[in-house]
């Protein structure tokens, strides 16, 4: 579910911050100029958690719903990123 809040800054400008939060899904946030620009944004994203195919880092990970309890493995682009010795 999306959350907008309306913030305005101290020079007067006004900007909009997206909460997507999602159970079983790390909350993702962003910040527009535009409502209408926060609204889409919070409905693809939705739509893209629902879906799958939301994946803003590879850290977070969609939570595991198959019947086995074998742990999901990260990328290997993932695991070189973690890695500091890797080049």
């Amino acid at each position: 579910m999306a959350n907008i809040q309306k913030r305005i800054s101290q020079d007067g400008e006004t900007a909009y911050r997206v909460r997507v939060r999602m159970k079983g899904y790390p909350v993702q946030t962003a910040t527009f100029p535009r409502l209408t620009d926060a609204r889409k944004w919070a409905q693809q994203t939705e739509v893209a958690i629902r879906q799958g195919r939301h994946f803003p880092s590879c850290g977070s990970q969609a939570p595991h719903r198959g019947g086995s309890n074998r742990p999901v493995r990260a990328g290997a682009s993932c695991l070189r990123s973690l890695n500091p010795r890797a080049g």
